[in-house]
């Protein structure tokens, strides 16, 4: 019974697979000028594509999430991320997702909280087109540092929650960013830039309606005999160990007088019926 026991309770300690959510702790857009001197940091929106403008007119979005929340050591199982298309061309066009190369900062610029498109002037720690923090640290390329290769593209079309499904590249980026935080820049969006006219309006963090956020879906578990709360949980995996094995081995003492009272009366019964038959 204290083997059961002790199994009960180590798979007890090695939970499933867990779930989480998290919002951005920043996001911005990274709006086409020459000077870098346009942002959004605070706007009610985030935007990719190029808008109709006749020069200026790329948007690239930057969206990051804080990863403390999930434990050291989770093995991260899948990743999505959800976001609220408010506006843009209602034409299909592909939005990718890459990881960023270099820390970036959102500052106080607002460009306000329905539109935002032709940006806000940017302001201290704010990423621009050319800079990473406004206006002292900048971009080794204009337009952001990212990786060559996108980690998820998703083509968007209508109006209202749009879902960049869980890929193999996502999980690894958070997987990455979760064991070396150092390289945790979050990632950029992109859309079709190409042509004029094929922007898309996210909402950002900002926006006034909290249901419309961007959301990072996260699942995760965690390696054998790591449970969830560390240290403590080892111990207290030690004390189930030992008390099955108190278990097994008080059962034990517990049995022995029984059996050996059963052995002595089935050895003494056939002497007593020989006696019995002497006496008759």
């Amino acid at each position: 019974m204290g083997v059961f026991l002790t199994l009960a309770a180590v798979a007890w300690l090695l939970p499933p697979v867990e779930s989480i959510e998290l919002t951005p702790d920043r996001d911005n857009t990274l709006v086409e000028s020459p000077s870098g001197s346009l942002s959004n940091g605070q706007g009610g929106s985030i935007f990719c594509g190029r808008t109709g403008q006749p020069a200026n007119s790329v948007r690239r979005a930057l969206v990051h999430f804080d990863l403390a929340a999930l434990p050291a050591g989770a093995v991260i199982e899948s990743v999505s991320l959800r976001m609220s298309l408010t506006s843009g061309t209602t034409l299909v066009q592909d939005c990718s997702l890459f990881p960023v190369e270099r820390a970036w900062g959102e500052g106080a610029s607002n460009a306000g909280p329905d539109s935002g498109g032709m940006g806000a002037p940017a302001e201290d720690g704010d990423a621009t087109w050319l800079h990473t923090f406004h206006d002292t640290d900048f971009w080794t390329h204009p337009g952001g540092d990212f990786a060559a290769a996108a980690s998820a593209t998703l083509a968007v079309g209508e109006l209202g929650e749009t879902i960049w499904s869980a890929t193999p590249e996502l999980a690894a980026d958070v997987q990455g960013w979760l064991d070396d935080p150092r390289t945790n820049h979050g990632w950029l969006l992109m859309g079709n830039e190409s042509s004029g006219g094929t922007s898309k309006r996210f909402a950002s963090r900002e926006a006034l309606d909290e249901t419309t956020h961007p959301v990072l879906s996260i699942e995760y578990s965690l390696p054998p005999g790591v449970p969830a709360t560390g240290t403590p949980g080892l111990v207290l995996l030690g004390l189930v160990l030992t008390l099955g094995g108190f278990m097994r081995s008080h059962f034990a003492r517990g049995l022995e007088p029984g059996a050996r009272a059963r052995r002595s009366s089935n050895s003494n019964s056939p002497a007593q019926s020989a006696g019995s038959e002497t006496d008759l």
